[in-house]
């Protein structure tokens, strides 16, 4: 873990027996479950997903419905050179611990702004070191990571760029056109398709896109229920839309992925 910085003076970290503590003495505590609070603030009030969205995640993943995107995930990974890892946004773990597993000699660090998440997460692996913190202002040192992966969550290329070495790796998963179409007909009268995912970013050079398309049958009105919760359809569909899906006992639903690996530009000499 040296790659933290404080978030008050943004100085490096160093680990004590139950704290990190920078050289101007600003310190914080390792909770017992293992994680580290990092905010300081205003973000310190109640931020990140709500206990129920990790609840809803948490049991419809646990089904198996989106093994075929964990398992594309790991496939891509092991495409390229890391040691040190960075799962932003990482809600309740699900793929972080999961990668954790899959490349047990990674430095594995993940990061959110939901205290219940990350409490979540640490309790199903103590292999990773998890943080409380924001993406868009991390508390990770400068050009000290091989490489970040972002799923779903938001994008802050200018800070992905800060905390990367060079040469360093950015794996973004992106919902495709289509993804979760199906749902979205039952939930509303006109349905407009998700924005083209990205196929590049200023400052990084486009290593390879990995596109993902399968249909899950989401057999059970609870395990519908769960994948509505977990995104945000819930709080912007019409009353109508929620009602007509929470009468459904299954549905065919489609998924699709774009799996985009991004490789930090060289600085060329001016």
């Amino acid at each position: 873990m040296g790659n933290l910085r404080c978030p008050v003076c943004k100085k490096e970290l160093i680990q004590n027996t139950h704290s990190l503590v920078c050289m101007k003495g600003h310190c914080f505590d390792r909770a017992s479950q293992g994680y580290v609070n990092l905010t300081i603030g205003s973000k310190q009030r109640k931020s990140g997903d709500e206990k129920a969205m990790i609840a809803a995640r948490s049991l419809f993943l646990s089904q198996g419905y989106y093994l075929p995107l964990h398992d594309k995930i790991i496939a891509c990974l092991r495409r390229l050179p890391f040691r040190d890892a960075l799962d932003l946004g990482c809600g309740e773990g699900y793929y972080t611990n999961a990668m954790a597993n899959a490349f047990p000699s990674t430095v594995w660090t993940g990061v959110d702004l939901s205290v219940d998440a990350v409490k979540f997460a640490c309790r199903h692996n103590q292999n990773v070191t998890y943080l409380i913190g924001g993406i868009s202002d991390l508390p990770i040192l400068a050009h000290s990571i091989d490489l970040t992966l972002n799923i779903f969550a938001p994008i802050y290329k200018n800070e992905i760029l800060r905390v990367l070495k060079d040469s360093g790796h950015a794996v973004f998963v992106l919902p495709g056109e289509k993804h979760l179409l199906e749902l979205k007909e039952q939930l509303y009268p006109e349905v407009r398709l998700n924005p083209i995912p990205y196929d590049g970013m200023e400052g990084f050079e486009t290593a390879f896109i990995e596109d993902l398309d399968f249909m899950i049958n989401v057999n059970s009105n609870v395990d519908l229920t769960a994948l509505l919760h977990m995104t945000p359809y819930v709080h912007r569909s019409p009353k109508e839309g929620l009602l007509r899906v929470a009468s459904l006992d299954s549905l065919r639903v489609q998924c699709s992925f774009r799996i985009l690996c991004v490789v930090k530009s060289q600085k060329k000499d001016e």
